[in-house]
């Protein structure tokens, strides 16, 4: 501000500080929101920056990589998460389950997605993976399936044995 004091000019300078402050004020409202919404979900959820180095893991991401945040923060995207086989996915849609091999050696069977963090002017900024383990329902899958396929093969037992018995009463 200049001397003479000009009220007008301090008006605007003081809306302009307060406006500005509203604003800081809402966007960190906005960030703790969303940081809140990831570590809380159940889906896994890594996020990496341009030069796919992790910045961010929730809890879920932790259990399935047997990384925690603080130790995966910094390092390449990869090696966190260590996936076996074609990882790739196109965008918007869930990958075929793979297999990710946690720190610890765990192998888990997931279905996971990634999508481009791509800012106003185009340029990509990173990258955010969401995925899930499917191992207990596939092996949930696996036995209904050959629980069905005994039930129709005790249906066909039963079919057989009741034309045979048929058969045998006649005689």
């Amino acid at each position: 501000l200049l001397r003479p004091l000009d009220e007008r000019a301090l008006g605007v300078c003081l809306q302009s500080a307060v406006r500005a402050h509203q604003t800081r004020a809402a966007q960190l409202a906005r960030a703790a929101w969303l940081q809140a919404a990831l570590s809380s979900t159940t889906e896994a959820v890594v996020g990496a920056d341009a030069t796919s180095r992790v910045t961010f893991m929730n809890r879920a991401a932790e259990a399935l990589t047997g990384w925690k945040e603080a130790e995966a923060i910094g390092r390449p995207f990869d090696d966190v998460l260590n996936f076996d086989g074609d990882a790739s996915s196109p965008d918007g849609h869930l990958s075929a389950p793979v297999t990710l091999t946690s720190r610890t050696g765990e192998t888990r069977l997931i279905e996971h997605n990634a999508s481009p963090i791509i800012d106003p002017s185009g340029a990509r900024m990173g990258i955010v993976a969401l995925f899930r383990d499917v191992t207990l329902r596939r092996s949930l899958e696996q036995r209904l399936t050959v629980a069905d396929r005994m039930s129709s093969i005790g249906t066909l037992a039963a079919g057989v044995a009741h034309e045979l018995n048929n058969q045998l009463s006649f005689v």
